[in-house]
């Protein structure tokens, strides 16, 4: 179990992502995170158009993470759990700037809000070990996402903040496919030099081809034949 799992105490990186199931301690139906999601995205563009110093996509989804931090991410249960210290120490997540992932109805942009009804949310997560000075986390987003506002507009505002490309498309299933892109720097890169779980298999795979190797007969008896 994730919980179970120990701290990863190595250089080097570790990620660490899929669909980990954690949803939002909330009993608030689907309709409503979804008109909580468009709200707050909506809320994040017009401040960011007020704002004469914020004039980026960047903090446009700046905006969005604090507001989606504020309103909805106290009911998310992988945060909860993690400040409880009940999931793996070390592991770290980007900030997200985008609304919850599952559950939608198949090729649409609305959430499912059939039976039984349960909120929305961001359960497909990417979660990383940071302190390597060689591996940085560059960006983190989904792909498509609920259609908070759409006029053109407000769908430029939902631009990855650093690759500065719309992530569109993956409406084929019920969750939204999430993307953390990561940098690696050769130059500032550290090594996993003391991996102890690589160790220990490198370690369990030379017992096993030792175990399966098979023991040297000894040499078979020269007959010496005297020709005359």
């Amino acid at each position: 179990a994730l919980a179970d799992a120990a701290p990863p105490r190595w250089d080097g990186a570790c990620v660490f992502c899929g669909d980990l199931n954690y949803r939002l301690s909330t009993s608030l139906h689907p309709a409503e995170v979804e008109c909580a999601v468009a709200d707050l995205l909506v809320a994040a563009a017009t401040e960011d158009d007020e704002d004469d110093e914020l004039s980026s996509s960047s903090s446009s989804s700046s905006l969005a993470a604090a507001l989606f931090e504020e309103e909805l991410l106290t009911y998310d249960q992988l945060g909860r759990e993690r400040a409880a210290g009940r999931v793996p120490d070390g592991f770290a997540e980007a900030r997200v700037r985008f609304g919850p992932t599952y559950k939608f109805y198949k090729r649409s942009d609305r959430f499912d809000t059939s039976k039984p009804g349960r909120a929305p949310a961001w359960t497909d997560r990417v979660l990383y070990t940071p302190g390597n000075p060689g591996f940085a986390v560059r960006s983190y987003d989904a792909v498509s996402g609920v259609a908070a506002a759409s006029s053109s507009k407000n769908k430029k505002k939902q631009k990855t903040a650093r690759s500065g490309r719309l992530l569109t498309g993956g409406t084929h299933s019920d969750h939204r496919p999430v993307v953390a892109v990561f940098e690696i720097d050769t130059r500032q890169w550290r090594p996993p030099s003391s991996n102890p779980i690589a160790t220990a298999r490198r370690r369990r795979r030379l017992a096993r081809s030792l175990a399966d190797e098979p023991t040297a007969s000894a040499d078979p008896p020269v007959r010496v034949v005297r020709l005359d």
